[in-house]
């Protein structure tokens, strides 16, 4: 990846960060408003991205189901 494809893909997740629906993820929103544990979450959505080739949007949602026992799948 393109330091010009990482900043991209920075920016796409800020926008979505920035938007996040504490509703449907707040474990996710909490880690993004917390400025000890931003950069640590944008690591991991750049990661889900890289590794399965997945949205911005679905990396968010599999981060909050590995954070959140009531969303954990069996």
């Amino acid at each position: 990846m393109t330091d010009e494809q990482q900043k991209k893909l920075k920016d796409l997740i800020n926008l979505q960060l920035e938007n996040c629906d504490k509703y449907d993820y707040p474990h996710v929103c909490n880690m993004a408003n917390n400025p000890d544990t931003r950069e640590s979450l944008e690591e991991m959505i750049i990661t889900q991205i890289k590794g399965s080739g997945i949205s911005v949007g679905d990396a968010i949602d599999r981060i909050e189901r590995a954070y959140n026992p009531n969303m954990m799948e069996d």
